[in-house]
């Protein structure tokens, strides 16, 4: 987006009260994407890294408090899903398959895409 589009793209997310979560908020601001975020005090926001080598690529992922989706995080998800176009999810909430079925389901009979990695 490069600050060029303000609000054309929604985060949603579970970060924890650290400085990951602060830098997180902070570059997301910065690139103008509008967020809607849990915060778990105490919690640290999860993280990945990644090795490329050639076309090879590994993962290791620290998902931290993103395992603590509170239970009303599907209705503040759903507020804004419904002025999407796009609905996108990674692996980190795939622990709460309720959450996903359901916003597969809203996609499905919305007609909207929803993709996950």
């Amino acid at each position: 987006l490069n600050g060029k589009v303000k609000n054309a793209l929604t985060y949603w997310g579970v970060v924890g009260n650290c400085e990951n979560g602060a830098i997180l908020k902070k570059k997301m601001e910065e690139a103008g994407v509008k967020t809607k975020y849990s915060v778990v005090e105490g919690g640290a926001t999860a993280h990945c890294h990644i090795l490329i080598q050639g076309l090879k690529r590994c993962m290791v992922a620290r998902i931290g408090c993103a395992i603590k989706v509170p239970p009303d995080f599907y209705d503040t998800l759903m507020e804004e899903a419904k002025k999407a176009d796009l609905i996108y999810t990674t692996a980190y909430f795939m622990h709460r398959k309720d959450i996903i079925l359901k916003v597969a389901a809203y996609c499905a009979e919305k007609n909207k895409i929803f993709a996950f990695n």
